[in-house]
């Protein structure tokens, strides 16, 4: 088998993955489970600064935004406020684009932290196939969480490092 033929059949095999374990945890992927850690991001880019930890002000708008959904549990915005600066835009799009917005980000970011591992360890696709197809991970994506840009500035921090950038590291 060729290595291009190799890298089709992981890279399918890994998307094959993904959506097998969102299926089978989660269910179909629809709005409220798709992304269901996202309303606490949204809340946090909605909410204004001087509100942002205030447990009532985070349930009263959990609760507004959710209540088309019906029942839900409220989940407090567990970053620092400037994390929360870096998501107001996000309150300019509705719930549901922005949402797929966030996704869609959370997934780049993934992908860049898959080749970025790729490049300081020397993997190859295969890696790529189990970052994607590990549960936790797929979990994680599907519901919205942020890891994927952790998980990147934690092997950015990695890569200057090994470069000699201590101080870009270091950020």
């Amino acid at each position: 088998m060729t290595s291009r033929l190799y890298d089709r059949l992981l890279s399918l095999l890994s998307v094959v993955g993904f959506l097998c374990w969102c299926f089978i945890i989660l269910g179909p992927p629809k709005v409220p489970a798709r992304g269901l850690d996202f309303r606490i991001f949204y809340t946090a880019a909605a909410l204004p600064l001087e509100d942002l930890y205030k447990l009532d002000r985070q349930i009263a708008f959990q609760r507004e935004l959710w209540k088309q959904y019906g029942r839900f549990v409220p989940s407090p915005f567990p970053r620092p406020a400037f994390y929360a600066l870096l998501l107001k835009p996000l309150r300019l799009l509705d719930y549901t684009t922005a949402l797929h917005l966030w996704l869609a980000l959370l997934i780049a970011a993934f992908i860049g932290a898959a080749l970025l591992v790729r490049k300081l360890y020397g993997a190859g696709l295969g890696i790529f196939f189990l970052l994607v197809s590990y549960y936790p991970v797929s979990v994680a994506l599907r519901n919205g969480q942020d890891i994927s840009f952790v998980l990147l500035l934690l092997l950015l921090a990695v890569y200057f490092f090994r470069g000699g950038r201590e101080w870009a590291a270091a950020l």
